[in-house]
């Protein structure tokens, strides 16, 4: 990821554009942006392409930012501050002075639809600004401002997150339906030369086409929004059977799962006995495994018994209510080793004879 310092300005001819990929096999989402020019370069793998920004995300990852961007917010800290900078100029300084210090706290941040609207939003006012012929340049930026936040208005998935793919597709669709302008539906697919098989989108004005082209790939690819229980944020998931969103959310879970166990065990006792009974026979079966003269079928018995032993193990575990209960089981769970030791001892013995 590259970061940003010096933000082109505005041109008709080479505009700062917004391109996307995603990869359902690696569930991943890639994204690229700057001036035209330079980002056509960079997908077709010329040397030398020098972007504003590229990275590689977790799939969804892009709607999440899209999900938590406000208009209002960028209006009234930003577009709303050059626009009135472009139309007079009293007060002009510090309107720009504020505006610049929120988007660059924008261009500072991990969101790439932040940097990515920060960067326009600067970018053309920056072209603006210039001495031309335009009777008036405040119009013109509000147009431009609210074409590239308008999508920051769309609802995803909201309240709601038990909300599925297609149905969130339909509301997009439904909205540029009824409240649509025209650059919410200007793109272009792009596949570069370099391979012709990674499919690109591109925009320019408005992010509403790359939500749209975003939605219908999930929905193609049976994916599912999932709502993980450890930071309880929406994630992308073949299934609605996830339930943690990354590897850091699933280290967290095991933790607490581990702290569970065994504060129950301090308080039943049994948890601990299931806990060091299952733990020799498991070092007793991999000991068994390493035997190089012990045959498949008293391998198989060893293997089944243990496994048997487990379910049965946790079974009888739902149906202690009382000491009497946890004495039983206690002595069921000595029985059961004993047993298994003795399935190994008679391969290691068939196997010295």
């Amino acid at each position: 990821m590259k970061n940003m310092i010096n933000i082109p300005p505005h041109t008709h001819s080479d505009p700062i554009i917004f391109a996307l990929s995603l990869d359902k096999k690696r569930q991943k989402e890639h994204i690229v942006f700057g001036v035209s020019t330079q980002v056509r370069s960079y997908l077709d793998g010329l040397s030398g392409a020098s972007v504003l920004f590229h990275a590689e995300r977790p799939l969804g990852t892009f709607l999440f930012e899209i999900e938590s961007q406000s208009q209002a917010d960028w209006n009234l800290h930003a577009h709303s501050l050059l626009a009135e900078a472009l139309a007079s100029p009293v007060g002009r300084t510090e309107k720009v002075e504020k505006a610049k210090k929120y988007l660059k706290d924008m261009l500072a941040s991990d969101n790439a639809v932040c940097r990515f609207t920060a960067c326009k939003s600067l970018s053309v006012y920056e072209y603006l600004q210039k001495p031309f012929d335009l009777t008036d340049k405040r119009s013109d930026y509000e147009y431009r401002a609210a074409n590239i936040s308008r999508a920051f208005k769309q609802v995803i998935w909201g309240g709601d997150k038990s909300i599925s793919v297609a149905q969130s597709l339909k509301r997009v669709q439904k909205t540029l339906e009824t409240n649509g302008f025209a650059p919410d539906t200007r793109a272009e697919i792009h596949y570069p030369s370099r391979t012709g098989q990674d499919e690109w989108i591109i925009v320019s004005d408005s992010l509403y086409p790359t939500i749209l082209y975003y939605l219908s790939r999930l929905n193609d690819w049976k994916l599912c929004f999932c709502n993980c229980t450890n930071c309880k944020t929406v994630f992308v998931a073949p299934s609605k059977h996830y339930s943690l969103c990354s590897d850091a959310c699933r280290q967290v879970q095991r933790r607490q799962n581990k702290r569970a166990f065994d504060e129950r065990a301090q308080s039943n006792g049994y948890d601990i006995d299931y806990k060091n009974v299952t733990q020799r026979m498991r070092n007793r079966l991999s000991s068994l495994k390493k035997q190089p003269d012990v045959t498949t079928v008293e391998l198989q018995k060893a293997q089944e018994t243990f496994v048997s032993f487990r379910g049965s193990a946790l079974e009888r575990k739902k149906n202690i209510k009382t000491g009497e209960d946890r004495k039983e089981f206690q002595n069921w769970l000595f029985a059961q080793e004993r047993a298994f030791e003795a399935i190994c001892l008679s391969a290691s013995d068939s196997m010295s004879t």
